[in-house]
């Protein structure tokens, strides 16, 4: 059963769904719970990241500059809506490009001025790209998404060589299947002759899959940051287990808000305000401007919470004054 037919059957729907809320219930009574509250607002002081200095006689691995890529989740739909809000919302270019070069209506340059501007020395808007792709759901499209995204990588790190005399670090920020378009990098590295590393992976509401989750694991990966919210049903509300390719390779029938443990993976459940997060919420303006306070945040805790596996962090935030006191 493709998944165009299972969506067309309102007793499936029904079915998927109920399923769905059934696995949110579920306890976590065993788990070790780690909550940590902060308090941020427009005015609060960001942590202030020392501008790099690259000297470009320096050896590669010595290069401290980080390049980030922004990686759009699942997006098809803009494609029958061509003018108005929709197609502002999810357009991208195809590729590896500047976000600056979208005009300014376009919620993706919205995105790379958000997060340049949050924290300009850890996120400097020269080294801040989008990589846009089909959008389509489907593993096919991921992983096709993902050579592509792996090629323009190796022809960015040498553009960067010709240009400054230094290969800079990598680190991808993914909504959703982005995710998994970047997880399959790991997966076809085998296929090309320049090997890749990622030193920082960002996975915002990821789907969890079992083809693409083990390679959180994959040296590839040096450090992952997995954040999701408790509360997100598009997040694991595509069905795995139905695609005919995978079905002797499932072991659930639909996607995972968490990854296996990792010591290497920060998975973080978020709140704000005393609220879990809409799938949309991790690429709106608000939750964009905190990410790397958020990011700084998860790194100031204990490398023991990372190597306990039965540890559940959250990090909630608050942004209403009114509740400051108490908290």
């Amino acid at each position: 059963m493709n998944q165009r037919n299972f969506f067309r059957k309102p007793y499936l729907t029904l079915l998927t769904f109920t399923a769905m809320l059934s696995g949110c219930a579920g306890s976590s009574a065993k788990k070790q719970q780690v909550k940590k509250t902060i308090w941020m607002a427009d005015s609060t002081p960001r942590k202030q990241h020392a501008p790099i200095q690259n000297d470009i006689s320096a050896p590669q691995t010595n290069c401290q500059q980080m390049v980030t890529i922004w990686v759009h989740g699942t997006c098809k739909t803009y494609h029958f809506a061509p003018y108005g809000p929709i197609k502002k919302f999810f357009y991208t270019k195809p590729g590896i490009f500047d976000p600056r070069t979208l005009t300014t209506d376009m919620h993706h340059h919205t995105i790379g001025k958000k997060i340049c501007q949050s924290a300009p020395e850890q996120f400097p808007a020269d080294h801040f790209y989008m990589f846009g792709w089909s959008g389509i759901l489907s593993f096919e499209a991921r992983e096709e998404a993902a050579h592509q995204l792996y090629q323009e990588i190796i022809t960015l790190l040498e553009q960067y060589e010709q240009t400054h005399g230094y290969r800079p670090r990598i680190r991808l920020i993914t909504h959703s299947h982005g995710g998994n378009v970047a997880l399959n990098l790991a997966r076809i590295a085998s296929q090309y002759s320049t090997p890749l590393r990622i030193d920082e992976l960002v996975l915002l509401a990821c789907p969890v899959q079992d083809l693409t989750a083990p390679y959180t694991q994959d040296p590839m990966f040096t450090t992952i940051y997995s954040l999701y919210s408790s509360t997100d049903l598009i997040q694991i509300a595509d069905p795995q287990g139905l695609y005919a390719q995978q079905k002797n390779h499932t072991t659930s029938l639909f996607s995972r808000r968490k990854f296996s443990h990792h010591p290497k993976i920060r998975q973080v459940k978020i709140q704000i305000n005393k609220r879990s997060l809409a799938h949309v919420e991790f690429i709106l303006s608000q939750f964009v401007d905190m990410l790397p306070h958020l990011l700084d945040e998860i790194d100031t805790w204990s490398e023991e919470i990372w190597h306990n596996e039965e540890a559940q962090p959250t990090l909630s935030i608050m942004t209403n004054k009114n509740e400051k006191k108490g908290n």
